[in-house]
């Protein structure tokens, strides 16, 4: 079931990547437009956007595709950078060209969450289980989720995730405004 709220498009991405930060990995998709696919020019400044930012886990598929990729695990003993910061300076380089809504079709999340993070408290009686959280933000104003793992409790840990993220949201317009 798709979620409508008047929230921008890029402040549901940057919520959405507050979140990922916290994750024990994430993956984010940006899907481009047709626009931008039949647009050289901005499909080579997308590319060059890409190679520069590899070391950063920015990997373009030359055609569809921007990824990114997060592993907390990798390296702990140096801080990473926080996504949404990432998300934040691409957003804004691809603004420059144009309108957000007209240069990306969605946004594709791919977390593992562990469900104390979820719940936020750190407690012996909930289990250190990882829950795999996909969540898609389309330039309509839309959103979805699914979550994976929870052993019969979806509904539950989906309403859970919800208040996170317009938590996150209620947070991010409070800094853009």
């Amino acid at each position: 079931m798709a979620i409508m709220d008047s929230s921008s498009f890029a402040d549901k991405i940057l919520a959405a990547s507050s979140i990922a930060f916290e994750c024990v990995d994430a993956e984010i998709e940006f899907a481009f437009t047709e626009r931008v696919l039949e647009n050289r020019d901005l499909k080579n400044k997308i590319l060059d956007y890409a190679v520069q930012h590899s070391r950063d886990g920015f990997e373009f598929d030359g055609y569809l595709y921007l990824l990114y990729n997060y592993t907390k695990a990798l390296d702990r003993l140096t801080p990473k950078k926080p996504i949404e910061n990432f998300v934040r300076d691409f957003l804004a380089y691809i603004s420059a060209t144009g309108r957000l809504e007209s240069l990306l079709v969605y946004c594709l999340f791919r977390m593992k969450l562990r469900l104390m993070d979820l719940l936020q408290i750190q407690s012996e009686k909930v289990d250190n289980r990882i829950l795999k959280v996909t969540m898609l933000i389309e330039n309509d104003n839309s959103y979805e989720f699914k979550i994976e793992g929870g052993e019969d409790e979806e509904e539950n840990l989906e309403q859970m995730f919800d208040g996170l993220f317009q938590s996150r949201l209620k947070l991010v317009r409070s800094f853009t405004r």
